[in-house]
């Protein structure tokens, strides 16, 4: 599982990129994604395949690794660095571009509100919470994408 979903978020990011490849450079994923050439900030992009039809939600991982406690999703961004936090449904074209610490902010926030999910890897366990992407409305831009060309306004 862990495998294919890894082999999903590459593409996610592959598809991204040739969206914006005007616009970005690809960094190795290790820390970063993503790099806006003209500002230098740096991105981390969330490919999730659910249909936008299908979820009111995001899910946004709180650990990464629960047996090591590590910081996972946007807390993980964050600490890595990067300004914005992409959320990209990609079989519906739809992206959700956050300022991470904004998106942070609000998490914490909000977080107690909703229960947390247990996602079972092969080698560990992620933990995350399904968020109504209602509740984060007015932190987010969202983007259909209609065309291939850059669609991404940082």
């Amino acid at each position: 599982i862990f495998q294919d979903s890894l082999k999903e978020g590459q593409a996610g990011e592959d598809f991204f990129y040739e969206l914006n490849k005007d616009t970005l450079e690809r960094l190795d994923g290790l820390k970063n994604d993503f790099k806006i050439i003209k500002t230098g900030d740096n991105i981390e992009l969330k490919s999730d395949y659910y249909s936008v039809e299908k979820t009111p939600n995001f899910f946004m991982e709180t650990v990464s690794v629960l047996s090591d406690n590590k910081q996972g999703g946007p807390f993980q961004a964050l600490a890595n660095g990067n300004k914005y936090y992409v959320y990209f449904f990609v079989k519906d074209k739809v992206m959700y571009i956050f300022e991470t610490e904004k998106l942070v902010n609000r998490l914490n926030e909000i977080k107690d509100n909703y229960e947390d999910c247990q996602i079972p890897n092969k080698n560990h366990i992620t933990i995350g919470k399904k968020i109504p992407r209602e509740a984060l409305k007015d932190i987010y831009k969202e983007r259909i994408i209609t065309s291939k060309k850059s669609i991404a306004d940082f």
